[in-house]
């Protein structure tokens, strides 16, 4: 962490110089591996990135020798009560529930029934209680129609239509909004090399066209790049009226100016892979 200094004598009585988040008297150390060797077999025709194909490593991985303890996880989660001879406890048909300590991953049922879901819902169901399309009125709930009206100011403060940028700009709609949206799930799951090239009929070319994306957004593939240009330009996941944050001052950009340099230059700051070599293949990382 920086502007906290290492400790260099285990011995001293030292203050918390950690953080309040920390427990009394924690303090921050540079850790060696110095401990056993890690026995690594690497599956044949895979190397590390940093390694030239066909040579093995010449420096071995270790582990930290330091052991720490952590206290007892004490959160708790609703998980369905299950009886001696392994079945699942109802009540006048329904399942009771029962808090145990959360160990492992959980379905969060306080989700499942503020949102009425189950095991038969739709895919769209789900993805409505994940990305909700109606405002709820709750102040920090994100929605679709948010999403719209941001846009749509966006558009506004730019002058769209009125002198300004895409004079042909109308104001979008929520149906509209959700397909561009949709567009870039459909992407990800099937991704083209550009994603216009989506609003093209398959018979074009069958890879990366869609003939479904050409039918939903008006069978025009011209009108259709166009607006999905204008989609780009204004779309808001968050009010513009909100002044953008200082690079100067703000704790997440100055996060950002420190770690993401060393990150692209090969430094390590995380300790993940501290004894992997750097080999000459990437002249640039080597700078």
């Amino acid at each position: 962490m920086k502007g906290v200094p290492l400790v260099n004598n285990l011995n001293e009585n030292i203050a918390n110089m950690s953080g309040d988040a920390f427990s009394p008297g924690a303090y921050w150390e540079e850790l060696e591996c110095d401990g056993e060797y890690v026995e690594d077999e690497t599956p044949p025709g895979i190397h590390a990135p940093t390694v030239p194909a066909r040579e093995v490593p010449t420096v071995r991985k270790r582990n930290y020798k330091q052991n720490f303890d952590r206290m007892a996880f004490t959160g708790v989660t609703w998980v369905p009560k299950v009886l001696r001879n392994g079945r699942v406890a109802t009540k006048k048909g329904k399942v009771e529930f029962t808090q145990k300590v959360h160990s492992e991953t959980t379905v969060n049922i306080d989700f499942i029934r503020n949102n009425n879901l189950n095991l038969c819902s739709h895919p769209a169901h789900w993805f409505q209680a994940l990305l909700p399309i109606r405002d709820t009125g709750l102040t920090h709930c994100f929605s679709m129609e948010k999403v719209l009206s941001w846009s749509n100011l966006r558009a506004l403060i730019d002058n769209a239509s009125l002198g300004g940028k895409y004079k042909d700009f109308t104001q979008f709609t929520l149906e509209e909004i959700m397909r561009h949206v949709g567009l870039y799930l459909l992407q990800g799951l099937s991704p083209s090399p550009q994603i216009e090239m989506k609003f093209t009929p398959q018979h074009e070319n069958p890879e990366n066209k869609n003939d479904f994306v050409h039918t939903s957004f008006g069978g025009n593939v011209s009108r259709s790049r166009r607006r999905h240009r204008c989609f780009k330009s204004f779309f808001c996941s968050v009010d513009p009226r909100i002044p953008v944050p200082s690079r100067e001052t703000h704790q997440v950009f100055q996060h950002m100016m420190i770690v993401t340099p060393l990150q692209l230059m090969n430094i390590d700051i995380t300790n993940q892979d501290p004894t992997q070599t750097l080999k000459g293949l990437y002249l640039s990382l080597e700078r």
